[in-house]
């Protein structure tokens, strides 16, 4: 295994992350997509294209690189893995403060994220999905 596999960069079971994202990706659609209903602020809201490629490009695989590949698996060498989820999806909810519904949403994305890429160790899920329900949000909730 080497140095990058070891924080989920890796083409082992990337099949296997990407449908995992798929099933998280739709669940977090229908949530997203009900709390722009309830709250009603739901539509197409203005976005900057130079913001969509930085968060694609940037944001997102630099975020699940720390936050999973990095923290969650330094985590889980020293604790049960479900804690170190835990413990990873906190600290990235609480990157997305102030905005105290991004934090929980983010909170709750984490966990399944963090779930998937503890078992099957590769970031091409829970990247593909934190970027589609990102933009899903801000385009048309937030």
């Amino acid at each position: 295994m080497n140095r990058l596999s070891a924080y989920g960069i890796t083409r082992e079971y990337i099949r296997e992350s990407l449908r995992h994202s798929v099933i998280i990706t739709a669940s977090g659609i229908l949530v997203i997509t009900s709390l722009g209903i309830l709250t009603k602020s739901w539509g197409l809201q203005e976005f900057s294209i130079a913001y969509v490629l930085y968060y694609i490009i940037l944001s997102v695989p630099v975020q699940e690189i720390i936050i999973r590949g990095f923290l969650q698996t330094r985590l889980e060498g020293m604790m049960r893995p479900w804690i170190a989820i835990l413990i990873s999806s906190i600290i990235f909810g609480l990157i997305h403060m102030p905005d105290a519904l991004l934090a929980a949403l983010t909170f709750s994305a984490g966990l399944a994220w963090g779930y998937s890429f503890h078992i099957k160790r590769n970031l091409a899920g829970p990247v593909t999905s934190h970027a589609l329900l990102g933009l899903y949000l801000f385009l048309f909730v937030m």
